[in-house]
């Protein structure tokens, strides 16, 4: 039996003062008015199962107010294992007054870094802030991609902080010395060598997952022909560059862009820059697709990577749908219905009933908020 979320604790864990689920392995929906809680249980799941939160919330946030200490426990069970993961939330008075709040992880008695329970239960998370994937910024497609890989591997997570750190050090460095040349070249190989990983990995992961991806939207709209490629910004890259190729071509890149950077005291290229350009019949679908056609994309795209995770990578994901049935129309409601017939846990929240079918409702665990 693949791992899957068995049950969820919340105490003083934002608005929920006590909250105790029992997860059914196929469908779980929570239902309730909004503000009741629903959208914190999502995040809970999340830190539980990835040991992050996409909100990317505090331990101040996450800790319900005027409480001094909150928790969540969470057990997982499946492939012969029991996993037991708390999260402890604390808030500590200090002397000067000043407030220091504290999140501590366990597993299994043991206290452990968030980056070891990340992977343990991979969770695919889909919002309404989601279904502006396609037509929003470039950052949050590249959120959206580093979110996904940093799942299933530690070093990605890894190289992804370090790259943070030394372009925030390269940024400072050219607003507060852009003489210091020497430190700023050092700085350039850092990012280089750091930033190739993460592109090479970018790619390879967007490679694998295109038949998958193809295949889902041919199911909800067979008439159109969809694609996406990975946009490298300021270097030109081909499909399968080597990690070495990609390391150059960003150093040289670096280098040419240093005085442009200087005077705008920012680092101009790089991936955290990239993009990833989604088309429909040859066209981006962010300047010609209708909201239709995007939500379309989003909803492909959102079920592409459980299909991907499960048959790819050989793990059963956890899918966390937050509400997105009010948000579309009753053909990709149908989608969604007919996508959890699969053997996929999935746990969604909901204002109210009527967006699913009496069979489906008479498969599931009902929780209701508050």
């Amino acid at each position: 039996m693949a791992l899957s979320l068995h049950s969820l604790s919340c105490k003083h864990f934002r608005n929920l003062q006590t909250k105790n689920i029992q997860f059914s392995e196929t469908l779980t929906i929570l239902q309730g008015p909004n503000a009741s809680g629903k959208t914190n249980t999502l995040e809970a799941i999340q830190l539980i199962c990835t040991g992050y939160s996409s909100r990317h919330s505090t331990a101040e946030q996450l800790l319900q107010k005027d409480s001094s200490q909150g928790l969540l426990k969470g057990k997982l069970l499946g492939d012969q294992r029991v996993l037991d993961i708390e999260i402890h939330l604390q808030k500590e008075d200090k002397p000067s007054d000043e407030a220091h709040f504290t999140k501590t992880y366990i597993k299994n008695g043991k206290k452990v870094q968030p980056s070891i329970i990340s992977g343990t239960l991979p969770t695919i998370l889909f919002t309404p802030d989601h279904l502006r994937l396609i037509k929003d910024g470039a950052r949050i497609r590249r959120e959206e991609i580093d979110t996904f890989c940093v799942q299933f591997s530690q070093p990605y997570q890894s190289i992804l902080k370090t790259y943070q750190h030394t372009l925030e050090q390269r940024n400072k460095l050219l607003k507060e010395s852009p003489g210091n040349n020497e430190l700023i070249h050092s700085l350039d190989e850092i990012l280089s060598k750091t930033g190739a990983q993460l592109v090479k990995a970018r790619m390879q992961c967007l490679e694998h997952l295109k038949p998958f991806y193809f295949s889902m939207y041919q199911e909800i709209a067979p008439k159109e022909e969809v694609s996406f490629e990975y946009i490298s910004s300021g270097i030109s890259l081909v499909p399968h560059a080597s990690l070495d190729d990609i390391a150059e071509k960003l150093l040289q890149g670096l280098k040419e862009k240093r005085d442009q950077d200087k005077q705008t005291g920012a680092t101009s290229i790089g991936p955290h820059r990239d993009d990833i350009l989604f088309c429909l019949n040859g066209q981006s679908a962010r300047i010609y697709g209708s909201q239709g056609q995007q939500r379309s994309l989003v909803l492909a795209w959102k079920l592409s990577l459980v299909r991907y995770t499960e048959e790819f990578l050989g793990k059963r994901p956890l899918l966390l749908l937050d509400d997105v049935m009010s948000e579309l129309d009753a053909t990709r409601r149908g989608t969604i219905t007919q996508f959890l017939q699969q053997d996929i846990q999935t746990i969604i929240s909901t204002t109210h009933e009527g967006y699913f079918d009496q069979e489906t409702l008479n498969n599931a665990e009902i929780i209701p908020y508050p």
